[in-house]
Protein backbone atom coordinates (compact mmCIF):
# COMPACT_ATOMS: atom_id res chain seq x y z
CA UNK A 1 0.00 0.00 0.00
CA UNK A 2 1.65 3.57 -0.91
CA UNK A 3 1.64 5.40 2.04
CA UNK A 4 0.69 9.01 0.37
CA UNK A 5 -2.75 7.75 -1.23
CA UNK A 6 -4.52 10.54 -2.36
CA UNK A 7 -6.87 11.84 0.09
CA UNK A 8 -6.11 9.33 2.40
CA UNK A 9 -2.77 8.41 4.14
CA UNK A 10 -1.37 4.87 3.82
CA UNK A 11 -1.02 4.67 7.70
CA UNK A 12 -4.58 5.80 8.08
CA UNK A 13 -6.14 3.08 5.41
CA UNK A 14 -3.79 0.86 7.29
CA UNK A 15 -6.15 1.56 10.85
CA UNK A 16 -9.07 0.96 9.34
CA UNK A 17 -7.77 -2.28 7.80
CA UNK A 18 -6.57 -3.44 11.42
CA UNK A 19 -9.54 -2.20 12.84
CA UNK A 20 -12.13 -4.63 10.85
CA UNK A 21 -12.08 -7.85 11.75
CA UNK A 22 -12.23 -9.24 8.20
CA UNK A 23 -9.11 -7.51 6.80
CA UNK A 24 -7.18 -7.48 10.34
CA UNK A 25 -5.10 -10.41 9.61
CA UNK A 26 -3.99 -9.43 6.52
CA UNK A 27 -0.33 -9.04 6.30
CA UNK A 28 -0.07 -5.35 4.72
CA UNK A 29 3.46 -3.97 3.05
CA UNK A 30 4.01 -0.33 3.05
CA UNK A 31 5.31 1.52 0.11
CA UNK A 32 7.22 4.69 -0.56
CA UNK A 33 9.46 7.22 -1.45
CA UNK A 34 9.82 8.74 2.26
CA UNK A 35 12.50 6.52 2.30
CA UNK A 36 14.32 7.78 5.62
CA UNK A 37 15.03 5.73 8.49
CA UNK A 38 12.23 7.87 10.64
CA UNK A 39 9.60 7.05 7.95
CA UNK A 40 10.49 3.58 7.75
CA UNK A 41 10.62 2.72 11.07
CA UNK A 42 7.51 4.90 11.65
CA UNK A 43 5.62 2.55 8.96
CA UNK A 44 6.70 -0.38 10.52
CA UNK A 45 5.46 0.74 14.07
CA UNK A 46 2.28 1.36 12.72
CA UNK A 47 2.02 -2.12 11.49
CA UNK A 48 2.88 -2.59 8.50
CA UNK A 49 4.00 -6.26 7.61
CA UNK A 50 7.08 -4.29 5.41
CA UNK A 51 7.91 -1.12 4.37
CA UNK A 52 9.44 -1.11 0.88
CA UNK A 53 11.22 2.09 -0.72
CA UNK A 54 10.53 3.41 -4.05
CA UNK A 55 12.28 2.59 -6.88
CA UNK A 56 11.19 -0.59 -6.25
CA UNK A 57 14.01 -3.43 -6.09
CA UNK A 58 12.01 -6.08 -7.33
CA UNK A 59 14.19 -8.70 -6.06
CA UNK A 60 13.14 -7.12 -2.38
CA UNK A 61 9.59 -7.09 -3.40
CA UNK A 62 9.45 -10.62 -4.19
CA UNK A 63 11.30 -11.71 -0.99
CA UNK A 64 8.61 -9.50 1.15
CA UNK A 65 5.74 -11.07 -0.79
CA UNK A 66 7.51 -14.90 -0.07
CA UNK A 67 7.84 -13.55 3.59
CA UNK A 68 4.18 -12.67 3.41
CA UNK A 69 2.98 -15.97 1.95
CA UNK A 70 5.06 -17.79 4.42
CA UNK A 71 3.56 -16.04 6.92
CA UNK A 72 0.05 -16.89 5.82
CA UNK A 73 0.82 -20.27 5.63
CA UNK A 74 2.05 -20.56 9.00
CA UNK A 75 -0.67 -18.66 10.69
CA UNK A 76 -3.27 -21.35 9.09
CA UNK A 77 -1.03 -24.77 9.61
CA UNK A 78 -0.45 -23.99 13.09
CA UNK A 79 -2.44 -20.98 14.69
CA UNK A 80 -1.35 -21.51 18.00
CA UNK A 81 2.71 -22.48 17.60
CA UNK A 82 3.00 -19.77 14.20
CA UNK A 83 4.07 -16.99 16.11
CA UNK A 84 7.22 -19.02 17.79
CA UNK A 85 7.73 -20.34 13.82
CA UNK A 86 7.22 -16.75 12.87
CA UNK A 87 9.53 -15.39 14.79
CA UNK A 88 12.62 -17.58 14.38
CA UNK A 89 12.28 -16.89 10.96
CA UNK A 90 12.42 -12.98 11.14
CA UNK A 91 8.34 -12.46 10.32
CA UNK A 92 6.25 -10.42 12.37
CA UNK A 93 3.07 -11.46 14.22
CA UNK A 94 1.45 -8.86 15.40
CA UNK A 95 -2.17 -8.79 16.88
CA UNK A 96 -2.86 -11.30 13.90
CA UNK A 97 -6.07 -13.93 14.10
CA UNK A 98 -6.31 -16.85 11.58
CA UNK A 99 -8.45 -16.73 8.90
CA UNK A 100 -9.73 -19.46 6.86
CA UNK A 101 -11.42 -17.05 4.34
CA UNK A 102 -8.27 -15.73 3.19
CA UNK A 103 -6.35 -17.60 1.01
CA UNK A 104 -2.80 -16.39 -1.12
CA UNK A 105 -1.54 -18.48 -3.48
CA UNK A 106 2.07 -17.92 -5.40
CA UNK A 107 2.07 -19.19 -8.86
CA UNK A 108 5.49 -20.20 -10.67
CA UNK A 109 5.90 -16.94 -11.81
CA UNK A 110 5.45 -15.67 -8.74
CA UNK A 111 2.15 -13.86 -9.45
CA UNK A 112 0.35 -13.63 -5.84
CA UNK A 113 -3.38 -14.65 -5.90
CA UNK A 114 -5.36 -12.94 -3.01
CA UNK A 115 -8.78 -13.93 -2.70
CA UNK A 116 -10.90 -13.51 0.42
CA UNK A 117 -14.45 -15.60 0.76
CA UNK A 118 -17.66 -13.47 1.09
Amino acid sequence: MDINLRGLSGLDALKILRGDPVTAHIPVVGLSANAMPHDIRKGLEAGFFRYLTKPINVNAFMDTVNEALEFCRARRQAPHDAVSGANEKGLQMESVTPCDRCRAVATPRQRVVLTVAG
